[in-house]
C-alpha cells in the first residue's frame, strides 16, 4: 500500500497503477465520492458521470446551436491531470469532507503519495495518476469550481472531462468568454492548451469528443 513518503524523494512525472489493495481502496472511495458529489456537479459536465455521456453532450451541442450560438471557443488544459495542484485540490477536499474524515484522510495519502520505482522512491509534486479509480472523480471535482463560475456568469459551456467548449452569439463575446476562463483556469493553477484551443464556428466542420460537427451537415448529432 502507497505510504507518505517520510524522507526527501526524486521528482518524476509518470502513469502510475496502484497496487491490488489500493486500487480495491481507491475504487470504493470513488464509489461513495461520486454518489455524493455527482448529483452536484453541473450539468454541463458529462464525462466520468452515470447517465451522461458523448451523445449527450452533442446534443446539448445542437440545441445550442440551433439557439443561435454559433461561434466556438474549442478548448483543452494543458497537462490536466498532471497539473492538478495537490494543495488545492486537498483544501477542496478538507472544506468538503472535514479534515478529520477517514476518507480524507485516506485521500491525502494518496494524493500525497510517493512511489517505489525499483531504485526509489519518487515523489508526485503535482497530478493524479491517470491509472487510478480515484481519478475520474478528483477531476471533475477539481473542476467544478470552473464549471460554478462559468454557469454563474451565464456562459454556455460544454465540458467533457478535460475537454470543453465555450459558446457565443458573436465573436466579440466570445473573445471576453476568453479573458474570463483564462482567468479562472489561473486560479485553478492551470492553463490553456495553447496548440489544442481554437476559434471555430459551425460553418466549418470540427471534432469534439471524437465527432465531426458543423459543415453542411447540421444533422450529424
Amino acid at each position: 500500500m502507497v505510504i507518505p513518503c517520510p524522507f526527501q524523494c526524486r521528482v518524476l512525472d509518470v502513469l502510475l497503477v496502484p497496487s491490488i489493495v489500493d486500487r480495491i481502496a481507491q475504487s470504493a472511495a470513488a464509489m461513495w465520492l461520486g454518489q455524493k458529489w455527482n448529483p452536484s456537479f453541473d450539468r454541463a459536465s458529462y464525462a466520468y458521470r452515470p447517465g451522461t455521456g458523448v451523445h449527450d453532450a452533442l446534443r446539448r451541442l445542437h440545441e445550442l446551436r440551433d439557439s443561435g450560438f454559433r461561434w466556438v471557443l474549442d478548448g483543452d488544459i494543458r497537462s490536466f491531470f498532471d497539473s492538478i495542484d495537490h494543495e488545492l485540490l486537498l483544501e477542496k477536499l478538507e472544506r468538503n469532507l472535514g479534515k478529520k474524515s477517514p476518507l480524507f484522510v485516506w485521500a491525502e495519502l494518496w494524493v500525497r503519495a510517493c512511489v517505489w520505482d525499483g531504485t526509489g522512491l519518487l515523489l508526485l509534486p503535482r497530478g493524479v495518476p491517470q491509472g487510478s479509480p480515484l481519478s475520474p472523480i478528483l477531476a471533475n471535482f477539481y473542476l467544478h469550481e470552473f464549471d460554478s463560475r462559468l454557469r454563474a456568469l451565464k456562459i454556455q459551456f460544454i465540458r467533457y472531462a478535460d475537454d470543453f467548449l465555450i459558446l457565443a452569439r458573436t465573436p466579440f463575446e466570445l473573445a471576453e468568454h476568453r479573458k474570463t476562463l483564462e482567468t479562472i483556469l489561473s486560479d485553478l493553477r492551470l492553463s490553456l492548451n495553447e496548440e489544442k484551443t481554437r476559434t471555430v464556428t459551425f460553418d466549418k466542420e470540427f471534432r469534439f469528443v471524437g465527432a465531426e460537427t458543423g459543415g453542411s451537415d447540421t444533422s450529424s448529432f
